[in-house]
């Protein structure tokens, strides 16, 4: 089960290349506020609104891509 879930967690990571998007992420499902995100990333909470949308869009598109 452990297994399974490092590999779903691994591919949502995968979508997202390098950068900002996967630090954002990372940081949401550590449990930060948006507005907690946008002070630690120095822009707005709609900014993160933003991003957290084009991050749910990128992960949602990839998933119908076979491997």
């Amino acid at each position: 089960m452990v297994l399974m879930m490092q590999e779903s967690v691994e591919r949502f990571f995968s979508h997202l290349g390098v950068g900002q998007l996967r630090d954002l992420a990372g940081a949401k499902l550590e449990g930060y506020s948006n507005a907690e995100l946008a002070q630690r990333f120095g822009c707005s909470e709609r900014t993160i609104e933003r991003r957290l949308h084009l991050i749910r869009e990128k992960v949602t598109a990839g998933i119908g891509r076979p491997e």
